[in-house]
């Protein structure tokens, strides 16, 4: 069973946009599923979705809302929903948010 000594907190610089289209999401809510268990393991099975990377933070459904952008269709303080997970921020590149 995963515990706390599974996983690590790690620290780093919040992305900036600085192509045109990008936009930085601040998470506020993060997804934890059922199939994130049958990802934690190390060998690659027979699954719809590969297993987690280790030393990667884990990917999911989260929302998020918007904090910079040189996106046209994203203005700051909009809400967006990615596949980022267990991150606080992370960087769009204006085509995987909706």
């Amino acid at each position: 069973m995963p515990s706390e000594n599974n996983f690590k907190l790690v620290q780093v610089e919040i992305p900036e946009p600085i192509k045109e289209g990008e936009c930085t999401v601040r998470n506020i809510w993060m997804s934890v599923d059922p199939c994130m268990r049958g990802r934690m393991r190390k060998e690659e099975g027979n699954s719809y979705i590969p297993s987690f990377k280790l030393g990667q933070p884990l990917e999911g459904a989260c929302i998020g809302q918007v904090i910079a952008s040189t996106n046209n269709q994203f203005a700051i303080g909009d809400y967006v929903l990615g596949n980022f997970g267990w991150r606080e921020y992370w960087l769009s590149n204006g085509t995987d948010a909706i």
